[in-house]
This record gives C-alpha cells, structure tokens and sequence, in this order.
C-alpha cells in the first residue's frame, strides 16, 4: 500500500512539473516528449512518467501519437472559443451562487485569492501571476458550493491555465488585469448576483475574444509565409 502510495505521488508530482512546463511554453505546442527521455532528465521509470503523460492527455495539454510517443498538444482557435464559451457560463453562474450565499467566510477568502493576484499582478513573472488568476477564479467556482459544477471546472483545470496565460500574454500590464477583476470581486462581496453574473461574463468573452482574434490573427499570417 505504501508503495502505491509513493507511486502515485512521483505520477502527480512529474504530471505537475510538466503542466507547468507546457501552461509556461518551456514546451511548446507540438513538441515531441519521450518516456526515454523524461525517464532520464527525472530520474524516474518509465511506467512513471507514462502515467504522469496519461493525466495530461486526459487534461488536454498531451496527445499520444501511434507509434511516435507523445506531443504537446496545440491551443487551437477551436480550443480557446470552446472554451472561452464554458468558462463564461461557468463562471458567471459560480460568481452568481457565490454572491447568493455571501459571508464573512467567503469574502475571507475571496479577498485573499484577489490579494494574491494584485501581488502576482505586479510582479514581473508572467507565469506566477497565471497561476494567481486561474486560483482566483477556481476559488470562486469551489465557495459556489456546486459540486458538479466544480468537478466540470477541475477537469479542464490544466487548460484553462494554459488558456489564461496566453490570454494575459495579451494584457498590457498588471495594473489592467487587477482592473478586470476588481469590480467582479466588488459585486460578488457585495452580494449582488445579478451584477456578478453579468460582470463575469462579460471578463470571460472579452477576454475570450481577443484571444481568439490573437490565433486567427498568427494563423492568418503563417498561411501568408507560406
């Protein structure tokens, strides 16, 4: 037993250390990663690293190639309208929920997930101030009290915050992306759902929006080099 335990401990471990590596774009899209190779820089088995690339491929972020291995899968227009798309009604319904069942409790520690954005915010570490942002939003999706909205939410975790990093890629500096969220924060701790759900929404296909229009953008001018 204690040596599953452990087992499943390095598979999460190295499926964590990777993650950040693909959110980051230390490894970028369609990299080949090879269980040899991995093994070797981690100092690990390969059964281990095959199960830690198992997780990611179930998270979107790793796909399995016949024969071949495994590569870093690609944010595709597709991908980030998809999930431009969830995100909005997810959200919007946990800022919604959140703000129907407001305490001292909850403003506790939604306030201290938005400290920890204006502190990552003005950071010069793009991949801190990420993670910050996907915590917050998390955080509101976890005191929404849905479970399975909270499950749907877990699920797509690793893209989303590969999803976020390239969206704020996109923002001009972290005075702006403190801007974004301030008011949501305001309404939900205020108890207004109408305006959280509203406000949510909007954040989501704004930003959505333009990163969209960012990918259309690279594809358009890949496909004229050509």
């Amino acid at each position: 037993m204690e040596e599953q335990l452990e087992r499943r401990t390095l598979d999460t471990q190295t499926a964590d250390l990777l993650r950040n590596q693909i959110i980051s774009g230390k490894l970028g899209a369609g990299e080949r990663l090879t269980e040899v190779q991995i093994a070797d820089q981690f100092q690990l088995s390969r059964g281990t690293i095959r199960s830690a690339l198992q997780e990611l491929k179930k998270e979107g972020l790793v796909d399995q190639l016949p024969y071949r291995g495994w590569a870093v899968s690609e944010l595709t227009i597709r991908d980030a309208f998809e999930l431009q798309s969830l995100r909005s009604a997810l959200e919007a319904l946990a800022a919604k929920l959140v703000a129907q069942t407001i305490d001292d409790t909850k403003k506790k520690r939604l306030n201290a997930a938005f400290s920890q954005l204006c502190l990552k915010a003005k950071s010069s570490n793009a991949r801190e101030a990420a993670v910050a942002d996907y915590d917050l939003h998390f955080c509101t999706v976890q005191l929404s009290g849905h479970k399975h909205l909270f499950d749907m939410y877990k699920l797509m975790g690793g893209q989303v915050q590969r999803y976020i990093y390239e969206a704020n890629m996109l923002v001009e500096n972290g005075d702006e992306l403190i801007a974004q969220h301030a008011p949501i924060i305001d309404a939900i701790a205020s108890g207004d759902a109408k305006k959280s759900e509203q406000l949510a929404y909007e954040h989501n296909e704004k930003e959505g929006h333009k990163l969209v229009d960012c990918l259309e953008g690279a594809l358009i001018k890949r496909a004229t080099k050509r």
